[in-house]
């Protein structure tokens, strides 16, 4: 199966590697670019637990001198992917989420009370769940400095242009409502919104399929659970 692989990087190539493994042609074409804000501050005091809804978020603190110190908190990780790079900067107090944002506030709900200190949650500038909201209106102290911001791409590359005008992919690997919604965007920008339609997408959630209704109600398959592995299973599952 030949798969396009919509992710910006560093995610695509993870992404790339565990699709190869399965004996697939893989396409890496990210429609989005991770720029990250090394002028925003990052302020630890009176900070009692960190809160991490992206890996992005994670990459921003790693360049950081904050690192050490911040490392020594609690964390809480919206997913396993996010769990992991956490535990490869040095934290070790890490409580992991079921992979969304609401389920994120359940759990910190569940460990960590509102008189239990400030929550720091390393955001992006787009956001799919307003976590700090829902925080807050559960009684929550929370900064959310915006560490990065995700930047669509000018144009779709000719490369593919080329592959989905000519039917040559077989599905689109979509991991977020942004991601879905530049996609569909660009798509239908350079006159191929009909050749789309006709692909299969391979969505992280429920509401990546959403944003990829424009283009006609396309065939979206969406992963049980909002994680990498359970996407990289609806591969395998869409190719039996």
């Amino acid at each position: 199966m030949h798969v396009l692989v919509t992710r910006p990087e560093p995610g695509a190539s993870e992404t790339r590697r565990a699709l190869e493994a399965g004996g697939h042609r893989v396409t890496v074409a990210p429609v989005m670019v991770i720029a990250f804000d090394p002028a925003a501050a990052i302020d630890l005091d009176g900070v009692s637990a960190l809160v991490a809804t992206s890996r992005n978020g994670l990459r921003a603190l790693a360049a950081r001198p904050v690192l050490a110190a911040a490392s020594r908190l609690p964390l809480f990780a919206v997913g396993p992917g996010t769990a992991r790079a956490a535990s490869e900067l040095g934290f070790s107090d890490i409580i992991e989420g079921a992979g969304t944002g609401e389920a994120l506030a359940r759990a910190i709900a569940e460990r960590f009370a509102p008189h239990d200190g400030v929550l720091l949650h390393l955001a992006g500038e787009d956001k799919a769940y307003d976590l700090a909201g829902d925080l807050r209106a559960r009684g929550y102290s929370v900064r959310a400095p915006v560490l990065y911001r995700t930047d669509p791409i000018p144009a779709l590359p000719a490369e593919v242009d080329r592959l989905i005008r000519t039917g040559a992919v077989d599905a689109v690997i979509v991991m977020s409502p942004r991601t879905a919604d530049v996609f569909a965007t660009l798509v239908t920008q350079c006159g191929l919104a009909a050749a789309a339609r006709g692909l299969t997408y391979l969505c992280l959630s429920r509401g990546v399929a959403a944003k990829l209704a424009v283009l006609g109600n396309p065939t979206c398959r969406i992963a049980e659970r909002p994680t990498h592995e359970a996407l990289m299973a609806l591969v395998a599952g869409n190719e039996a």
